[in-house]
């Protein structure tokens, strides 16, 4: 099969494996299957557009921030296995949050004697037990690698499930530490809030596996989790993968399960013994048979109670202050928690290089805000605007264009923060990988939430597994 690139329909009608969506879960379990010699087929949804056009101006959805993927020691493997190792170190930067306090700006780095001159300077004698609590916040990260290095079935679906893990959690348990952050501490209590950019649970684990790695540096990319998606979907491409930028139209089912699918403005049905939804159930719901659709929302009922809200600015360079870095975070009160500050080069729909920048302030607010249209949507961009104006304060009165991602973006859909499930298993589970529809398997940000970017890599190797035990059974039924 050709890895050259695909801007309309693949050229096979019958695959192995077929993705539906472009979240990484799924596109690394795609990209795996590839390599590992499946004929695999790698299509979008147009509801889950990680980017979008506004004017001349090209603007991410969610500017994301995430942990260092070669931080996660389940991606370790993976990305040598895939030849992604050089391109994640080259491509995506590493960056350490600047913390903006009153009267106090503290620029973080993880070059250990550069971040003890720093909080020396701000702290003086004080900062030798704030590089105390940090270093036992890495070691409570490092004392569940054992558990995520054994790839725990989470979330364990029914009785026979819960038991197996029930015992595995009794061979490879879990640690009993927990974060060691002090929230009432200024500087600490401003890093804890950034936790909410990351889709940090209210769980020991969750606070251990996903803060422990990024309170003090985080991965950064201009497109948000937009950018890391396309590297995989790239890598998946050169490996041999049919990628298509022809989104989904629907599913096709024969009887009780999906066979196959069909793009946008495509007739033919491109069919596969098995699929993977990377997409939100959101999003996968629509693109179901009107009669298949009431049983899938009863299996994900809507639940997201909060959403990313997004300012974009267009600035010229004059309008950002010396010393401020391009990633800062700004406590912001308790019900917007903190202002995600970031800054990077602002990009032209029309390709053309651009001497200006693009300043995004994110927070998170209540789905009423987001449902509200104008009325609820234009007060949160002032109060927004004024949280920012301790570090911008003049940016406003020389923005060029400002967008609203609530309002500008056809499609807001992936805006919605995931969260566990009640009652999740260690308090960081969501839905589980078998779906209602024989042959259907979930592998997307939903599964394990409360993990975040690790939670997917465990979902993308269980769906791996999952998928080569069905294909190794099905061959084996065709053999003479």
């Amino acid at each position: 099969m050709s890895g050259l690139a695909r801007t309309g329909a693949p050229g096979r009608h019958v695959y192995d494996v077929i993705i539906v969506g472009t979240q990484f879960s799924g596109l690394i379990a795609g990209a795996l299957l590839a390599k590992r010699g499946c004929a695999v087929m790698m299509a979008p949804i147009s509801s889950e557009t990680s980017e979008y056009e506004n004017d001349a101006w090209r603007f991410p959805s969610v500017p994301d921030i995430f942990e260092p993927v070669l931080s996660i020691p389940l991606m370790t493997d993976i990305a040598s296995e895939l030849a992604l190792t050089q391109i994640f170190q080259r491509e995506i930067p590493v960056l350490s949050p600047q913390v903006i306090l009153p009267r106090q700006r503290i620029s973080l780095t993880p070059e250990p004697g550069k971040r003890e001159r720093e909080l020396t300077r701000v702290y003086e004698k004080e900062s030798a037990a704030i590089i105390a609590r940090w270093e036992a916040a890495r070691g409570v990260t490092s004392a569940d690698d054992a558990f995520m290095a054994s790839r725990p079935a989470m979330p364990a679906a029914g009785f026979w499930q819960r038991f197996l893990l029930k015992r595995h959690l009794k061979r490879v348990p879990t640690s009993d530490a927990d974060f060691a952050l002090k929230a009432d501490h200024p500087l600490d209590a401003a890093l804890l809030k950034m936790a909410a950019h990351l889709g940090v649970a209210d769980a020991p684990l969750s606070r251990a596996r996903v803060q422990g790695r990024t309170f003090d540096h985080v991965a950064v990319l201009p497109s948000g989790r937009a950018g890391l998606e396309t590297l995989v979907r790239n890598r998946a491409r050169e490996i041999g993968a049919d990628v298509t930028d022809l989104p989904v139209g629907g599913f096709v089912f024969e009887g009780s399960a999906p066979v196959g699918i069909r793009l946008a403005r495509n007739d033919t049905t491109f069919r596969a013994p098995v699929m993977i939804a990377a997409c939100d159930t959101a999003n996968l719901i629509p693109l179901l048979p009107e009669d298949r659709q009431r049983k899938a929302l009863q299996a994900w009922p809507e639940r997201s109670a909060k959403h990313h809200f997004t300012v974009h600015a267009i600035v010229e360079a004059r309008a950002l202050p010396p010393g401020l870095a391009t990633l800062a975070i700004i406590p912001a009160g308790d019900d917007l928690g903190s202002i995600l500050v970031s800054i990077a080069p602002a990009v032209r729909v029309d390709g053309k290089p651009s001497e200006d920048f693009r300043v995004s302030l994110s927070t998170q607010v209540p789905s009423s805000v987001i449902q509200g249209g104008v009325s609820t949507v234009k007060p949160m961009v002032e109060r927004i605007w004024q949280a920012a104006e301790v570090v911008l304060p003049f940016a406003r009165s020389m923005v060029k264009r400002e967008s609203v991602v609530a309002s500008d973006a056809e499609k807001t859909t992936r805006t919605a923060l995931v969260t566990p499930l009640e009652n999740a298993t260690l308090g960081v589970t969501g839905y589980p990988i078998d779906t209602p529809f024989k042959r259907l398997l979930l592998s997307n940000r939903e599964v394990v939430p409360g993990l975040n970017l690790e939670g997917e890599v465990l979902t993308a190797l269980r769906v791996v597994e999952r998928i080569e035990k069905m294909l190794k059974r099905s061959q084996k039924g065709k053999t003479p």
